[in-house]
């Protein structure tokens, strides 16, 4: 329990009814549940604009980061150099490949067909791919983690983003904007 807060009953649950409260009761409880954050001293950040990347940009800078990641396997994979891989992966523009892909979405300069394929996180398509096996690959090299990493898992990883990305640059391609 927090020390100065007092927990007081709902109105629905004062009631001798089983009634659902009411939309403005649960408006009202949200209302005070955000009242609260700062007395706890959580302060949320405002939400940043996402800055506008050009399609034509976004595009470019995925393919050099396709390129970088081909040269980066042939680096450090068959040296097992993970603190090398690490190294890279740190800073990598497919960090960003969400803001990227999302210019290249947004744009007028795919098929709605093609905007499919691709999808994002939440349509699922080769564009998810990407953001998975990447993230699998950053899981995967966590230097936090006790175990060295699963060198099986690690070329697993490298070779499915690389194959999904490449297949989101091939469907640009394709579709003759880019």
């Amino acid at each position: 329990m927090l020390e100065g807060f007092e927990v007081v009953p709902s109105p629905a649950s004062r009631s001798n009814h089983n009634s659902k409260p009411s939309s403005r009761h649960r408006r009202d409880l949200l209302l005070q549940s955000i009242q609260v954050v700062p007395l706890l001293g959580i302060t949320l950040p405002a939400k940043a604009a996402a800055p506008k990347v050009k399609p034509a940009l976004a595009f470019e800078t995925l393919s050099i980061a396709e390129q970088e990641l081909r040269q980066a396997a042939k680096k450090y994979l068959p040296t097992s150099d993970y603190d090398g891989l690490r190294d890279f992966l740190a800073t990598s523009e497919l960090k960003n490949f969400e803001t990227y892909s999302t210019a290249i979405l947004s744009s007028k300069l795919l098929s709605e067909e093609d905007k499919k394929s691709i999808g994002t996180i939440r349509t699922y398509g080769v564009g998810a791919d990407v953001q998975i096996m990447f993230g699998g690959l950053m899981a995967e090299l966590d230097d936090t983690m006790v175990d060295e990493p699963n060198r099986g898992d690690v070329v697993k990883y490298m070779t499915r983003t690389i194959d999904a990305l490449s297949e989101v640059l091939t469907i640009c391609r394709n579709s003759g904007s880019f």
